[in-house]
């Protein structure tokens, strides 16, 4: 096993850094896959030096090439020189593009070309207007679904150092990825996703790089996922609420090396996970709440404005042109806004949720779900919920007292409400009147 990398802070100069195979990104201090010290990652010799120089006279164009030796002191010579040569204009690389009177260059190398679309998919060396705002949870299962592609080819003997883009492009690569996606021991939806994200990748090269697109990907039969759109009961939503405590929180967690505590109680937790049940809004889209957010009319509650991060992450939608979600205040609603003060707070900038909370507050996100899992699972209900069923109970609860042809509020078609989200088992009730918890097995002297 080669020794890891490294570059003391003393030999630090611009341009010149570690590239890891295996993570598919360059790296420092902390290897990118596990977030250890990088001195203790066991891939050594999956790392290689990469001089990266910024071309004069553009925003974010740069230079890319990787270096042979793993001398640090020779690396940083070629690094130099290379710069040198970026700097005056002399360097050329090979070019499959054509033009009158332009060629541009590009990466000839498999993971250049992957570390400069990973790169991309961080608004990182591309224009602003092509730049999109992506959530770090989704970048995070982006990036993962790449690691998983080059483990697999490092997993089969591929020197990735070596590797091009033209080897990539075959349909034996793809039948290799076709395999290890059957073999992982991930669900459908997964396997898909993996997919999705390897037909993203070879599109990208055919559009931004100029390689001949042969949809292989998109010839891979996607496996058939079955959506289950589970509400929670208003007998189990009241045994919830009851269960959360702060002696009901701890949790022991076993590692290798001890054993330790976690405690999913947080002072918050009921109030958040009401807001859940009563808006249907997304995890972020909660901690996001304000008070000004509220809409009176007649000088009463009407509706709570909750912004579409989703749809305007996705849009690149910013300032004036956001999207926001009125949401209806039911009596329900209205009582548990009171109960947070909403006629001490109206019309102010105070959150919600969690108030004396400022920074950081997207860390509250993962407090909602893993603290619902983990009081819901102490229930022994046998049914397998999650934080998500509480937006599904309120868009079923919703359905019930709309018609057909009203618009859905949470998405732009019905089609997507009754395939995710709707509990078929609740929706057969066919119940009026919009309650969270519809009357469960009543029916009216009429139809007995």
């Amino acid at each position: 096993m080669k020794k890891n990398l490294y570059i003391p802070p003393t030999k630090r100069i611009k341009g010149l850094h570690i590239q890891c195979d295996l993570c598919g990104t360059t790296v420092s201090k902390n290897c990118a896959k596990t977030n250890k010290p990088l001195n203790t990652c066991i891939n050594g010799d999956r790392q290689h030096y990469v001089a990266i120089i910024h071309v004069p006279g553009t925003k974010n164009d740069r230079k890319l090439k990787q270096l042979d030796t793993r001398d640090l002191d020779q690396a940083i010579t070629e690094t130099l020189a290379f710069k040198k040569l970026v700097k005056d204009g002399t360097h050329r690389e090979e070019s499959e593009f054509s033009g009158d009177t332009l060629k541009e260059t590009r990466p000839v190398l498999f993971i250049d070309a992957l570390a400069k679309y990973i790169d991309s998919l961080h608004g990182v060396g591309i224009p602003d207007y092509k730049a999109k705002l992506r959530s770090k949870k989704y970048l995070k299962d982006l990036v993962a679904s790449y690691e998983f592609l080059s483990k697999c080819l490092t997993d089969k003997g591929i020197n990735l150092s070596k590797f091009t883009i033209t080897n990539f492009l075959t349909n034996e690569i793809v039948n290799l990825l076709y395999k290890a996606l059957n073999s992982a021991p991930s669900g459908d939806f997964t396997y898909n996703k993996r997919l999705d994200c390897f037909q993203r990748f070879e599109i990208w090269l055919n559009r931004e790089l100029g390689y001949p697109l042969q949809n292989l990907f998109n010839g891979v039969e996607r496996r058939t996922v079955y959506f289950t759109s589970l509400s929670i009961s208003k007998d189990e939503w009241a045994r919830l609420l009851m269960q959360i405590t702060p002696e009901n929180g701890v949790k022991p967690v076993y590692n290798y090396v001890r054993r330790n505590r976690e405690n999913y109680y947080k002072s918050w937790l009921i109030d958040g996970l009401q807001l859940a049940l009563f808006t249907g809004a997304r995890r972020e889209e909660i901690v996001n709440l304000k008070f000004n957010d509220i809409i009176e009319e007649d000088g009463v509650p009407s509706y709570i404005l909750i912004e579409n991060l989703k749809v305007n992450r996705r849009k690149g939608l910013t300032g004036s042109s956001k999207q926001y979600i009125p949401y209806p205040i039911s009596s329900e609603h209205e009582i548990f806004l009171n109960s947070l003060g909403y006629e001490k707070f109206k019309n102010t900038s105070n959150y919600l949720l969690a108030p004396e909370i400022i920074d950081n507050r997207l860390r509250m996100c993962d407090g909602l779900t893993k603290g619902f899992n983990h009081y819901y699972s102490q229930l022994n209900t046998g049914r397998k919920l999650t934080f998500k069923c509480l937006r599904k109970t309120n868009i079923t609860a919703l359905h019930l007292q709309k018609s057909d042809n009203i618009k859905p509020i949470h998405h732009s078609g019905r089609e997507v409400e009754e395939k995710h989200y709707l509990d078929k088992q609740v929706m057969a009730r066919n119940k009026n009147g919009f309650n969270i918890f519809p009357e469960e097995n009543k029916k009216s002297k009429g139809n007995k």
